[in-house]
């Protein structure tokens, strides 16, 4: 147990590194801690999503017919998730995936907790320092939003992303670019 102990903190502290994120800890009223996800963090946040996410993946599952849950399970080892983390609580489980079609484009994504609203400002400074620290791995950085998630539109303008004006349809779904 105590070598799994320190292989999790040494693999911690080499991906924090390459993505030029310093100090693993944020001191403000509560201690942030962004750690690399595991399966059990996504089985968890899984039973607390907020609804807003739960909507998102209900559309975007029957726009694309793939098992999100599956495909995360799947991958997390492989590409690089982070969960934030308050007091021992998921705020939220976020990452990058390089796109099926080229290596060159990252999939963002992000999939929060009841925290990820009231903590809001936190999160979208890891966020910040997380797609900063990201952009010199790929070409580009985007995904789809459902067209009427006006508030996470919002956010993603706010974190400096274009979105597109033009809606991409697919199976009878409205989504924006960015």
């Amino acid at each position: 147990v105590k070598c799994k102990l320190i292989h999790v903190l040494v693999r911690t502290q080499l991906i924090l590194n390459k993505y030029g994120i310093c100090g693993v800890v944020l001191q403000t009223k509560a201690k942030y801690v962004l750690l690399p996800s595991t399966r059990w963090d996504i089985g968890r946040l899984w039973l607390q999503m907020r609804p807003s996410d739960i909507e998102e993946i209900r559309i975007s599952e029957a726009a694309s017919g793939n098992n999100i849950y599956d495909n995360l399970c799947e991958r997390v080892h492989l590409d690089y998730y982070f969960t934030l983390w308050r007091d021992d609580e998921i705020v939220a489980i976020g990452g990058i995936t390089p796109s099926t079609w080229t290596n060159k484009v990252g999939i963002i994504w992000l999939l929060g907790t009841h925290l990820a609203d009231t903590h809001w400002r936190s999160m979208t400074r890891f966020c910040r320092s997380f797609i900063d620290a990201s952009r010199s791995e790929y070409e580009g950085i985007g995904n789809y939003v459902p067209a009427d998630a006006t508030k996470r539109i919002q956010w993603l303008s706010y974190l400096g992303f274009d979105i597109n004006e033009q809606e991409a349809h697919i199976s009878d779904y409205r989504f924006r670019g960015f």
